[in-house]
Order: structure tokens, then C-alpha cells, then sequence
């Protein structure tokens, strides 16, 4: 199904707007109530846009002769950087409007010249606000006249040296050299186009004479039978002779499909549709799609990456199962292997009394290494008896003096023996006897530790 496409004309005098469809052309016109009746007429062309099946999209604005300036510049010699600015400055030259005021496109070069054309900005901006108000978008800004001429250029092989668009009020005569217009006038009757004709003809001479003329349009016989017998041209119009603004509302439609139509586009700078996040709202409107599917594409594969570790997890429990059920048939099946041997671990360790909430029984191995460490090497002593406990290191023996007894209780508090003040008995052949109670070391007493790791020699047994 082909797309409708739209076009608003704007004239001083008379505005018009179309539909196009598979060729067609469907127009409506709209007389001007006033000179400067802009919002009446906007309300009026959005009716008739509306009634012609207008939604609100991207129409083509074409703008009559009369609000489009127009003049032939030297395109040679222009700085690579910031071109097109250079060529707007060299169209001021030909312009009685300053080049801050305009917004200007420019056609191909041809022979190092190129034909510029021009708005005045605040004045074109203006009449975009007033039809946006109305809920008309134009998305191309572009010239009547050009896109009338631009249907009658695109046959190469019968190409004509004049392509003359006959108008309401004017005609428009472009000279064209390799396809494309290289000069524009404007005349409002026969004898001033033939004036303006001749003197063309005069500054730039055509190779081969009589000059061809295509005629857009429906021109009177009197501008033919004025231009055959003043220069005698060869005069060659359409075959079904269309107005000229369905040849315009035709080249618009090109224009919206993207080719380039009409050679020239003012919505650029100042006159581009709409603000900035607008003109760019296809593109964030594609970002945030992108995004969105992104989004949705690691989504995707997060799940997928977690229903696999999910996998791999239910196949390693039952993987324990399994081993748990072989290692220890008489617990029956566990679901949670891990909770049971963590349970099994913490019964062990405090069966064997070294749980994390209990404290660690003392080594009697430990303790018996630290006192015999404990026991000064140069002394002469006797142990009769060394009792070790849970609670309780007892020690007796024989030593020469008291003060040895005292001696050997500091060495065991320097061990970390908590050991009391010896109690002792004379002999009757001599020496005495002592019994020593000191609590056995803590299991994490560094010193005891130390005690244990050092060897010691052992101590010699004598009598006193």
C-alpha cells in the first residue's frame, strides 16, 4: 500500500495543500483573507489537510517565488573548513538582506558557479510556529518553483536550455546547464519575459540556437506565440499538461521519500523541525529500543546462567547424598548433607572437649613436660611422687634446705603453674621434705607452650 505524503504551499496571495498517492494528486485551495492573516489561513489549511486525511505527520512546505531570494555565486576558491558558511557570505553579496538574517541552500556547482537560494529566517519561523499551533509539522522547507522544475530536469535525454513554471500570478523562467538551474527570473506577463529572456541570451549566448524551452504548467497562447516570435523558441510542454502545482505536489512527495527532490531544503539551522530532542527522537526512540532488548537479552541469559548453576548445585547435593549414604549407611537418606556434618562436627568436638563453647581440658602429657621443664637442673632434689588432675598438679619430694622448696614453686610459677607456697618437714637424717599444689596450665598458656616446645635435660636424682 503506497504512503499518502503531504504538501502546504505558501503564496502572498493564495495558499494550497494536497494529498499524494500512487501518483495522485488531491488539492485544495485556500485564498489568503488578508495580508497578514497567517493564523486564520493556518486554521484553515489545517482543516483541509485534515479533511484530506492529515494525521499529524511530517508534511513538505513549499514556498512561492516571492518569499525566496535567489542569487548566482562563484563557488571557486571557497576554505575547506566551514564551506557553506563561505557561500552563504558571498549570496549576501547578491542579497539586499544581511546574511545573519537568512537561512540558505545552495544547488550544484556547475562551471564553478552555483545558484543559491535564501529565506529570511524570522519570517519563515514565524509562519512554522503559527501551523505547529495548528498541529501541522513540516518536515522539508523547500521551493515551489524548484520542485516544479526539479519533474521537468529529471530526464536527462531530453534535456531543454529553459524550463518555464507557469504560476497564479507569475511566471518563473530557470535556465538549466547540465540538468540543473543556473538562473532564475521571475515576470509577471509576456512582454517581460521576453525582455528578461532576450537579455539572458545576450550576457550568456547558447551554443545551439533556436533555445529550448520546457514549460511547466498552463500557460496562455499569447506568452507561447510571444516567445516563437521574439527568439524564436522551441517550445516543448507536457503531454497531458498538468498545473504546475501537481507537478510541485509530486516532486514533494519525492522529497519526503528521501530523494532529494527539488534540489534544496530549508529546514536546516533555525527553521529545522521542531526542538532538538525532537528532531533527534527517532534516534533516542531507537537507543532506547536497543537498550530495552539488551536489557532483555542479559536477562535472558542470566536466567539461563542461573537455571544452569542451579543445575550443577541440585546434581552436587545429590552427589553428597550418595557418598554420605556409602560412608554412613545406618544414617538413612539425608536431604542436606552439609547441616548433618556440621551437626556431626560440632557433637564431636565437644565430646572430645575442644567445642568452640567449651573450654579445652588441659594435656596431662603437656602438664608433665612443664613441670619436669619447671625443675632447676643444678639442685639436688628427689620426687617421690607427681600426681597430675584436671584440676590439681601435686607434687612431692626431698630437697636439701626450704629455700630449695621455694625455689622450685617460683620455677613452677614461671612455667605458668599456678603453684602455692610449699609446705615442708625436717628429716631426721637430714634435708627436707616438701609437697608442692599448683593448677595445671591453661591449653593456650604461651609460656606452657614454649615449655613444651623447648627441650629440657632432665634433672639428676641424688641424695642430699
Amino acid at each position: 500500500m503506497a504512503t499518502m505524503r503531504y504538501i502546504l504551499s505558501v503564496a502572498n496571495r493564495c495558499w494550497w495543500a494536497a494529498s499524494v498517492r500512487d501518483r495522485t494528486v488531491t488539492r485544495r485551495d485556500l485564498p489568503r483573507e488578508g495580508k497578514d492573516a497567517v493564523e486564520s489561513t493556518a486554521q484553515r489549511a489545517a482543516t483541509a489537510l485534515a479533511e484530506l486525511g492529515y494525521r499529524g505527520e511530517g508534511l513538505c512546505l513549499a514556498l512561492s517565488a516571492d518569499n525566496v531570494l535567489t542569487g548566482r555565486i562563484d563557488a571557486a576558491h571557497l576554505p575547506r573548513r566551514e564551506r557553506r558558511a563561505a557561500m552563504v557570505y558571498r549570496l549576501e553579496d547578491e542579497l539586499p538582506v544581511e546574511a545573519e538574517r537568512l537561512t540558505a541552500d545552495f544547488l550544484p556547482v556547475v562551471a564553478g558557479r552555483a545558484l543559491g537560494a535564501a529565506v529570511e529566517t524570522d519570517r519563515v519561523r514565524r509562519l512554522l510556529d503559527a501551523l505547529s499551533a495548528h498541529g501541522i509539522k513540516a518536515a522539508a522547507v523547500c521551493s515551489e518553483t524548484l520542485l516544479a522544475a526539479w519533474r521537468a530536469c529529471r530526464n536527462t535525454a531530453d534535456q531543454a536550455d529553459y524550463v518555464l513554471v507557469v504560476g497564479h500570478d507569475a511566471v518563473q523562467l530557470l535556465r538549466i546547464a547540465e540538468g540543473v538551474p543556473v538562473g532564475w527570473q521571475s515576470a509577471a506577463d509576456a512582454g517581460e519575459l521576453l525582455r528578461r529572456l532576450e537579455a539572458d541570451l545576450l550576457a550568456q549566448p547558447l551554443e545551439n540556437l533556436p533555445p529550448r524551452v520546457r514549460v511547466i504548467g498552463r500557460p496562455d497562447d499569447a506568452l507561447c506565440r510571444a516567445l516563437a516570435d521574439g527568439v524564436g523558441a522551441d517550445i516543448t510542454a507536457a503531454t497531458d499538461n498538468p498545473p504546475a502545482e501537481d507537478e510541485a505536489a509530486l516532486a514533494a512527495a519525492e522529497q519526503l521519500a528521501g530523494r532529494g527532490a527539488g534540489w534544496i531544503d530549508f529546514c536546516r539551522d533555525r527553521l529545522a523541525s521542531g526542538s532538538l530532542l525532537e528532531r533527534l527522537s527517532g534516534y533516542v526512540k531507537a537507543a532506547v529500543l536497543l537498550a530495552v532488548a539488551l536489557l532483555g537479552i542479559l536477562a535472558g541469559l542470566c536466567l539461563w546462567r542461573g537455571e544452569r548453576y542451579r543445575d550443577l548445585a541440585s546434581r552436587h547435593e545429590a552427589a553428597q547424598r550418595t557418598v554420605y549414604r556409602e560412608l554412613s549407611p545406618q544414617a538413612g537418606t539425608q536431604q542436606n548433607v552439609l547441616s548433618r556434618l556440621r551437626s556431626d562436627l560440632k557433637r564431636l568436638t565437644a565430646v572430645s572437649g575442644h567445642g568452640a563453647d567449651m573450654p579445652r581440658r588441659p594435656d596431662a602429657l603437656e602438664t608433665l613436660r612443664t613441670v619436669a621443664a619447671s625443675l632447676p637442673p643444678q639442685m639436688r632434689l628427689r620426687v617421690t611422687q607427681l600426681r597430675i588432675d584436671p584440676t590439681a598438679v601435686v607434687l612431692h619430694g626431698e630437697a636439701r634446705t626450704h629455700g630449695d622448696a621455694e625455689t622450685i614453686a617460683a620455677a613452677l610459677k614461671r612455667q605458668g603453674l599456678a603453684a602455692d607456697a610449699p609446705s615442708t618437714e625436717h628429716l631426721v637424717r637430714g634435708g627436707v621434705t616438701f609437697t608442692l599444689t599448683a593448677a595445671p596450665p591453661a591449653a593456650d598458656n604461651p609460656a606452657s607452650v614454649q615449655a613444651a616446645s623447648s627441650p629440657t635435660p632432665r634433672p639428676r636424682e641424688g641424695r642430699p
